[in-house]
């Protein structure tokens, strides 16, 4: 196979446990099995989230080290030299992720110039601009004393409707270095905000849809049946997910957030599928996962079929990628489906509330 794309079951054992090395500050390990890795395609990804093991733990050095791996993996790649294929599609697509995230750590290394290089290769080579990418890009620029265009682009992240806490504390600071005060601050966030939810408003009319949700019966981690069809009558929201998710984890306080919001509404269920799980105690680590985090979700385990090895609710929803959402209404029919996460607190719990309002409008 081209790429060594026959090597990746073993790179994945291998770079799970740098992981879990670079995790525990071993570093001597964590570079040993990284350097044991032979898949081309997949050495950038891999790279890249041994990257963010090491920045998760300080270690600002070997982040940066894996992180520049990680680009100079994928750019043969976006500039053709591999070839064309899914693997390789697979491997740029990595691309403008790596320059951004590097971008980020050479900013926390004071190496401001150089992140300011980075992120603006991330922009060139990034698909679509978001409020993310704009956030990294408006820090470094605002470092640079270079307000103005520090202002453009974190006014494009709130204006987006995707901005955390620290966009917005960032916005309002530039606001005020650059129109010279605070007066009016408060008056353009509400625009910005009535601006944000007319357009939620538009996009999920055009993504509503009326399918039928398939029916299941799951146990949750304590031994209890649920069965879907038992919840007619309510909005149901269905969270496909797994602990080894990283996007699924990322979405989770503002999932609880949500949650939290309808906690005292009888007709809005919340249910979280655990599936596609690789662990044979994946119960017990669902458990032990939600117990630290403090989560107070319904989680159903969506087990592998011992004979067809299928998880077969999961794939009766058709989903190829997690985290994926349904919102099914009283009647037991599919409105809404979302794929990943990427956005705020406060968007997601505008999202998911607009779209519960939605559902009931409709009856």
């Amino acid at each position: 196979m081209p790429f060594g794309e026959d090597r990746l079951p073993y790179d994945r054992i291998r770079i799970d446990l740098a992981d879990g090395y670079a995790k525990e500050k071993n570093a001597a390990k964590a570079n040993y099995y990284a350097g044991l890795l032979e898949a081309d395609f997949w050495k950038g990804k891999a790279y890249g989230g041994l990257a963010d093991a090491f920045y998760a733990n300080g270690d600002l050095i070997n982040a940066a080290f894996y992180q520049k791996k990680a680009i100079e993996s994928a750019l043969p790649y976006t500039e053709g030299k591999k070839g064309h294929s899914a693997a390789a599609d697979f491997a740029a697509s990595g691309y403008a992720a790596a320059c951004e995230r590097y971008a980020r750590i050479l900013y926390d290394q004071k190496k401001h110039n150089e992140a300011l290089r980075y992120i603006e290769i991330a922009v060139k080579a990034a698909k679509a601009s978001t409020a993310e990418l704009n956030y990294a890009y408006a820090e470094i620029l605002a470092v640079l004393n270079r307000d103005q265009e520090a202002y453009d682009r974190i006014e494009a992240a709130v204006r987006s409707g995707q901005a955390t806490e620290e966009m917005s504390n960032l916005f309002k600071v530039l606001y005020v270095k650059v129109k010279g005060s605070n007066a009016g601050l408060d008056t353009y966030q509400a625009d910005i905000r009535k601006g944000v939810i007319n357009d939620l408003r538009k996009r999920l009319t055009k993504n509503m849809v009326d399918q039928p949700a398939a029916d299941f019966t799951l146990t949750d981690l304590y031994g209890k049946k649920v069965t879907l069809s038992d919840l007619k009558g309510k909005v149901v929201i269905l969270d496909f997910w797994a602990t080894w998710c990283v996007p699924c984890k990322a979405s989770f306080p503002a999932m609880q957030a949500a949650l939290d919001k309808y906690n005292n509404d009888p007709d809005v269920k919340f249910l979280f599928i655990h599936t596609w799980e690789r662990s044979p105690t994946a119960a017990a680590d669902a458990r032990a996962f939600l117990s630290g985090m403090k989560y107070d979700f319904e989680v159903l385990m969506d087990t592998r079929d011992p004979e067809t090895r299928a998880n077969k609710v999961v794939d009766s929803y058709n989903v190829s990628s997690i985290p994926t959402k349904f919102v099914i209404d009283g009647k037991g029919n599919i409105r809404f489906r979302l794929t990943g996460f990427n956005g705020s607190k406060e968007a997601a719990v505008d999202e998911i509330s607009m779209m519960i309002d939605m559902i009931r409008a409709k009856g």
